[in-house]
């Protein structure tokens, strides 16, 4: 079998032509090829990984009660939930940092790719084309992948609980799975204060633009949330928890924020082309979660260039919303005839694999040991004869 990365792309190609691919076994084949070559690194110091492992040994020494107390003394970096996730994988498996590696990625990786069924509608749409977009239309999931773990494993549980919020499912379990996020990684609770204050005002599962009230109270949402977080980010100073700045953790950051400068060539992307697309012609049937996205996206990524000092916050809970538009628009697609699919796919594979080919030189160089574009780094191979991740 081939590089995971040319079979995604093979097979959404055959899925717009042919009969549609088996969900499941995509999803699967999708989540163990992908989950081995991300796992066969050279794992250094001095990276965000060897910082997860080092969370992981940690927890050897602390007991349950110990983590907890742990977070209530300094939420920031002490989230709970990860570190019990981790002492559990640690007792099975007697701290083997080979088992905590593979089982976090497929964890990732299998996240992903509810999202994509869920987003296609459990699959009555192209799961194919919607887990290639998810992929390789955005780059944020596979740099989130890569070495930022709990903030990519967050927001994609807080994507599938939204998700769960527009079905038929027990409201309790969406909520329960969103709350949960949070002990995950912090950034999620301003995604969580986000979501419920828009769903205080926007309480209908469709959101239709062409109602002048609804297009009105989703704007003075947005200016309010604005407005109250900068006057928030304004107290932060002056607000202590258990003797520790709050959130001083992300305020660590400031020098490095501090030039930001607006730049509208940043948001020339296809992705909000695709946006803007899916949102004239479907403006009457916008769900709720959708508005929520473009409410949560505008809202993080307007607060750095007013109130920058906590950029590595909003950065962080961009990403939830950003996955969430990226699904939105390829929605834009369905209708239109497979031949603008069929374009869209090979031209975004095509410009993907140069964006790759430069990431080898940095953040995927150690991916795979160099080889994450060789066409035979299929599944049996990567199984049975490359596999040996090293570390250090």
């Amino acid at each position: 079998m081939i590089n995971p990365i040319y079979g995604l792309f093979f097979t959404v190609i055959i899925s717009l032509f042919a009969v549609r691919v088996n969900s499941a076994l995509l999803g699967i084949l999708f989540v163990v090829s992908f989950a081995l070559v991300f796992t066969n690194q050279v794992y250094v110091e001095d990276t965000d990984i060897h910082s997860y492992l080092h969370m992981y040994r940690s927890t050897e020494l602390n007991t349950y009660s110990d983590i907890f107390i742990l977070y209530i003394n300094n939420i920031n970096g002490h989230e709970f939930l990860w570190f019990y996730y981790s002492k559990f994988l640690g007792n099975i498996s007697n701290f083997s940092e080979e088992f905590f590696v593979l089982t976090t990625y497929t964890l990732i990786l299998s996240l992903s790719a509810i999202v994509a069924y869920l987003a296609s509608e459990n699959g009555r749409n192209n799961f194919a084309l919607f887990l290639f977009s998810l992929v390789f239309f955005e780059m944020t999931l596979f740099s989130s992948i890569y070495d930022l773990w709990r903030t990519i494993v967050a927001s994609l549980l807080f994507i599938i609980a939204l998700f769960l919020s527009n079905s038929d499912k027990s409201k309790y379990l969406f909520r329960i799975i969103m709350y949960s996020a949070c002990f995950i990684h912090t950034s999620i609770i301003l995604l969580v204060i986000l979501y419920e204050t828009f769903s205080f005002f926007m309480n209908k599962k469709e959101f239709k633009l062409n109602n002048s009230l609804t297009f009105f109270k989703f704007i003075f949402i947005l200016t309010v949330t604005i407005i109250a977080l900068i006057y928030v980010s304004k107290l932060l100073p002056y607000l202590s928890y258990f003797n520790d700045t709050f959130l001083q953790g992300y305020r660590r950051y400031f020098d490095l924020n501090t030039n930001l400068q607006f730049n509208i060539l940043n948001y020339l992307s296809p992705i909000y082309f695709f946006i803007v697309f899916y949102i004239i012609f479907n403006y009457k049937y916008i769900k709720n979660y959708e508005a929520f996205a473009l409410f949560a996206f505008i809202v993080v990524t307007t607060m750095p260039y007013i109130a920058n000092d906590m950029a590595i916050l909003y950065y962080r809970a961009s990403q939830a919303p950003l996955i969430l538009l990226v699904m939105m628009s390829i929605r834009s697609l369905i209708k239109l005839p497979i031949i603008y699919t069929l374009f869209f796919v090979v031209i975004i594979f095509t410009a993907r694999m140069f964006t790759i080919m430069q990431a080898l030189q940095t953040d995927f160089s150690k991916v795979a040991k160099g080889d994450f574009l060789n066409l035979n780094y299929g599944l049996f191979n990567s199984l049975f004869y490359l596999y040996d991740p090293i570390f250090y």
